[in-house]
């Protein structure tokens, strides 16, 4: 009973104050036994994975979210005194700080379209935007009665971002002039609700989840459905990920153990995953990422990271310390890093997996190749590959960061393909050409001479 109790009151203090939790307290308080932890690295040899633990500039502090636009490239937010992103530009091996204001508050998410322009937000209506890679921040803030947790951007002027009002109820926003001004698209009549996770399969379908909430819009939020009906209540939506419009997870947490569910009919039924922290006091589950229709990645607030390798019928425990895991991020099915608190960011190689016969290509990776030739004239070759079905969309932006053309934006089958791009009437220049799906970004460059 006691423990129960205490399991309700953390609940609450998470949905309304963004409260902040350390895994080492919980596991204290509640006589949680990790089976082996370490500071920096853990080697789980029974499947030859290897997560190794960085330490970022802050020692303290809570890292919220992290993101990768490329192999080098990746950006990540903390909660805390001075507030503060932390930027890498050699895949996460060190991480140095950009901090913006003396001014403490919690920020959530961030996000970056290409290695110049990106957004974080966080509590008291922060809405920060950078041109310059992070180095400086154009205060763009909303009011300061809302709470933001998540961002996500289309291009450079549309975007959407959710989290919860000073009513205590879910709220979505959305921008089509890059964060200058927003709109409100969706307000929950639920008290104590909020969203803190949205996940984007293509274009239009995309889930928004949070505590008491769970939506669905197939019109790029133009109207929503709700599906929390469908998920056994009650249940906090932490991490969404779907491989296709029929198959996907959530995690969070209900009190009781039931923190990862599965769907196979886009969200209409779940079926609960059992997994080796369900039977703790506390068992949250912060985020999860699935690379394939059979593996994928949870991260726990107790210290855990787990991972399956049967679509979740089975989880087993990939690594473990004495931290809070947050939200995970993947770079071309190769590597995939995780936030986590005291200033840690964690890093894991993926081993390499079965590929997919297509079109006589054998693929079992995500690569954007160099244009050829380069520079050119009118026309040039671009290769990529795709180990995986889904909407994938080609854009080319200027130096500024404005979407020149749109190449195409459609759903794909895995396999090798090389399209002839045509300039047009676009002028000489660099240009940066983005291959993107709902999960993953790859940005190179070209230089056009006419």
């Amino acid at each position: 009973m006691k423990k129960q109790f205490i399991t309700t009151f953390i609940v609450l203090l998470n949905i309304l104050f963004c409260f902040e939790i350390r895994a080492q307290d919980i596991r204290n308080n509640l006589n949680i036994i990790s089976p082996g932890n370490s500071n920096y690295i853990h080697q789980n040899t029974e499947n030859n994975n290897t997560w190794i633990s960085v330490q970022t500039p802050s020692l303290t502090r809570y890292i919220t979210d992290v993101f990768f636009i490329d192999s080098l490239y990746g950006w990540a937010s903390h909660a805390g005194v001075g507030i503060g992103i932390f930027k890498t530009t050699n895949s996460g091996y060190s991480w140095d700080s950009v901090r913006f204001s003396p001014v403490g508050d919690f920020l959530a998410s961030i996000y970056f379209l290409d290695r110049l322009i990106g957004w974080t937000c966080g509590s008291a209506g922060k809405i920060r935007k950078t041109t310059d890679g992070g180095f400086n921040w154009i205060n763009m803030d909303y009011s300061q009665n809302i709470g933001f947790y998540t961002i996500n951007f289309e291009d450079s002027l549309n975007g959407i971002i959710a989290g919860i009002n000073t009513n205590y109820k879910a709220i979505i926003l959305k921008t089509i002039n890059g964060g200058n001004n927003w709109s409100s698209i969706y307000n929950s009549i639920t008290n104590f609700s909020s969203i803190r996770e949205h996940f984007w399969l293509n274009k239009d379908t995309a889930w928004f989840g949070g505590y008491y909430t769970f939506l669905k819009t197939t019109n790029s939020g133009n109207s929503f459905v709700d599906m929390y009906q469908y998920i056994p209540p009650p249940y906090g939506v932490l991490g969404i990920c779907f491989i296709n419009n029929d198959t996907g997870w959530i995690s969070g947490n209900d009190g009781n153990g039931h923190n990862i569910y599965k769907t196979t009919n886009g969200g209409y039924n779940w079926v609960f995953q059992n997994n080796p922290v369900s039977g703790f006091s506390f068992p949250q589950i912060n985020d999860i990422l699935f690379i394939s229709p059979d593996t994928g990645w949870a991260t726990s607030l107790v210290g855990y990271i787990l991972k399956t390798t049967n679509g979740g019928d089975e989880w087993f425990i990939d690594n473990s310390s004495n931290t809070e895991f947050s939200k995970l991020a993947l770079y071309k099915n190769k590597k995939i890093w995780c936030g986590a608190d005291f200033g840690e960011i964690w890093y894991s190689h993926i081993e390499k997996t079965t590929g997919i016969q297509n079109n006589n290509s054998f693929v079992s990776d995500f690569n954007l190749y160099q244009n050829y030739p380069n520079p050119f004239n009118n026309s040039t070759q671009i290769g990529f590959d795709i180990s995986r079905n889904n909407y994938y969309k080609l854009e080319i932006y200027n130096n500024l960061g404005q979407k020149v053309k749109e190449v195409f934006d459609k759903f794909l089958s895995a396999g090798s393909y090389k399209i002839n791009f045509e300039s047009g009437n676009i002028s000489s220049g660099i240009y940066q050409y983005i291959l993107s799906s709902p999960k993953e970004r790859f940005v190179k460059s070209f230089v056009l001479v006419k």
